[in-house]
C-alpha cells in the first residue's frame, strides 16, 4: 500500500454490475477519518473494525476483522442505483470510535466519501466544511447529500448568495452538479424558510419574495413561486413526503406544494408567526406563534382547503420547537407575551386520525433557539433525544452553544449540526458532527 493510503484508513468498495464484460468494476473510495480528515490512528491503537453495508432492502453485509494501523479492505455492492448504508467500528484497549455517512446512492457519489469516525456521544467541528459567510435567518436545506444555504442577513444587510455542504465529502462546495458557482437569487433573498420537494426542488419564501430553486436545472434554475401573501421569514417551511408546505407569517393562510407543481391553499384557524411544525402521517402539524387566541395545534391535509384545529389556546409561544417521537409530537420552548421561555410543554397525541392535546412534562432546562429534527432536541450547548414516554435523555454536548442551527439525522444516529448563532446573535459558521452513544443497527 502507498504511504498516502497509510495515512487514513481505507474501504475500497467495489460495486458490481450484471455486466459480462472485461472491465474491472467501479469502486467507491470511502476514507476512514477524523473530524479534522486526519488519520483515526494517529496517538490511538484500535485492533478490531466491524465494517456493515446495506443496500436497498437487501440484508446487510457485516464483516469483524483484526486489523493494525495499516489497512485497506474491499467489500462487493450488489447496485449502483440502491440507497446504500454503512456503517464503521473501530474498538482498541483505550479508545472506541465509530461512524457513519449519510445514506447514499453509488451512482451519485462520485466515486469518493469521506466517512468521519468520532468518540459515542461527542460533537467534533469539522474544519474543512465551514460556511463560507457568517449569515443571520439564512434559510438551510437538506438536498439529496447537500446542505444547501440560500440568502440571509449580513450585518443589516439581505444577501442573495447560494453555497453548498457535500456531507459525502465533508467540506464547502460552490455547485452540486457543475462544481461551478451556483447562481446567486434573483426573486428572493434575506432572512427567509426554505424546504424541499420534489426531486431537487426547494420552495423558498423570503423577504425579498418566494421562489423555485431547482437543483437539477441547467438552466431557469430559479423561477417565481405564487405563494400566499405574507410567506416570508416568519412562516414556518418543512417537507411532507415529496410535497413542501409553507405556513403561515403574516398571514392565516399555508400553501402546500406538490411534487408536480401544484400549489394548494390552506386557511388556518389563526395566523401563525415563529410557530413550529413537524410532519406525521402524510399531514403537517403546526403549533405556537405569535397568536394569543391561536388553537393551540391545527392538522394541515392537502385534500382540504382548510385547517383542523384542536386542542384549547396555549397563548403566546414565540419560536418553539416540535419534537417527535413513537407517533407523538411534544411542543417544547419558545418565549410567551411576558418574553420569558416557557417551561410547560404540550403533547399531540393520535394524529392524523384523532388529534388531541395534553399537558407535557416541565422541561427542566429551557434554552433559546430549540431546534427539532426527528426526536432530537438541538438547544444551547447539548443534544437530547426524546423517548416515546416523553422523557429526554442527553446523548451529546456541542462543541459550542448555538441557537437555531440546521439539524441534519442520518439515519445512523450521528447529526450534522451546522450555523446558528451564539448568545450574542453573531452567526455561526463551523459545522459540527454529534456521534451518539450507539449507532442504530441496519
Amino acid at each position: 500500500m502507498s504511504e498516502h493510503l497509510r495515512t487514513r484508513a481505507l474501504l475500497a468498495l467495489a460495486l458490481t454490475s450484471g455486466c459480462d464484460d472485461e472491465l474491472p468494476p467501479p469502486t467507491i473510495e470511502v476514507w476512514v477519518v477524523t473530524a479534522e480528515g486526519g488519520d483515526p490512528f494517529a496517538g490511538r491503537r484500535f485492533d478490531a473494525l466491524t465494517l456493515e453495508v446495506a443496500q436497498g432492502d437487501r440484508p446487510p453485509v457485516r464483516i469483524e476483522r483484526a486489523i493494525d494501523d495499516d489497512f485497506d479492505l474491499s467489500i462487493a455492492f450488489d447496485g449502483l442505483t440502491d440507497s446504500t448504508r454503512v456503517r464503521v467500528h473501530l474498538e482498541g484497549p483505550d479508545d472506541t470510535l465509530h461512524g457513519a455517512p449519510p445514506a447514499f446512492v453509488p451512482v451519485s457519489a462520485g466515486g469518493l466519501v469521506n466517512l468521519v469516525v468520532g468518540p459515542p456521544a461527542r460533537c467534533q467541528r469539522v474544519p474543512d466544511a465551514r460556511l463560507p459567510t457568517g449569515r443571520r435567518q439564512r434559510p438551510m436545506v437538506l438536498a439529496d447529500t447537500f446542505v444547501l444555504a440560500l440568502g440571509g442577513v449580513e450585518g443589516a444587510e439581505p444577501r442573495r448568495g447560494v453555497t453548498s455542504v457535500d456531507l459525502l465529502r465533508q467540506r464547502s462546495v460552490d455547485d452540486v452538479s457543475t462544481m461551478g458557482a451556483l447562481p446567486a437569487l434573483v426573486g428572493a433573498g434575506g432572512a427567509g424558510v426554505a424546504a424541499v420537494y420534489g426531486a431537487g426542488r426547494v420552495a423558498l419564501a423570503s423577504e425579498l419574495g418566494a421562489v423555485r430553486y431547482d437543483l437539477g436545472a441547467r438552466e431557469a434554475r430559479e423561477q417565481p413561486l405564487s405563494i400566499h401573501a405574507g410567506a416570508g421569514p416568519t412562516s414556518v417551511a418543512l417537507s411532507v413526503g415529496d410535497a413542501a408546505v409553507i405556513i403561515g407569517g403574516e398571514a392565516a393562510r399555508a400553501t402546500w406544494i406538490t411534487a408536480d407543481e401544484r400549489l394548494l391553499s390552506i386557511a388556518l384557524a389563526a395566523r401563525r408567526a415563529s410557530a413550529a411544525a413537524a410532519a406525521i402521517g402524510g399531514v403537517a402539524i403546526v403549533a405556537g406563534g405569535d397568536a394569543p387566541d391561536a388553537p393551540a395545534a391545527e392538522l394541515l391535509r392537502p385534500s382540504r382547503d382548510s385547517s383542523e384545529p384542536f386542542g384549547e389556546t396555549d397563548g403566546v409561544r414565540v419560536g418553539p420547537a416540535l419534537v417527535a417521537a413513537g407517533g407523538r409530537l411534544w411542543l417544547v420552548g419558545g418565549r410567551g407575551a411576558d418574553g420569558e421561555l416557557r417551561d410547560d410543554t404540550i403533547l399531540v397525541l393520535g394524529c392524523p386520525d384523532a388529534c388531541r392535546v395534553e399537558p407535557g412534562p416541565t422541561w427542566a432546562d429551557p434554552r433559546e433557539g430549540a431546534v427539532a429534527a426527528g426526536p432530537y432536541l438541538v438547544a444551547g450547548d447539548r443534544i437530547d433525544q426524546m423517548a416515546p414516554d416523553g422523557t429526554l435523555t442527553e446523548i451529546a454536548r456541542l462543541t459550542a452553544p448555538r441557537r437555531a442551527p440546521l439539524v441534519v439525522p442520518y439515519e445512523s444516529g450521528v447529526l450534522a449540526i451546522l450555523g446558528g448563532e451564539d448568545a450574542e446573535g453573531t452567526p455561526l459558521r463551523d459545522i459540527e458532527l454529534c456521534f451518539p452513544p450507539e449507532l442504530n443497527p441496519l
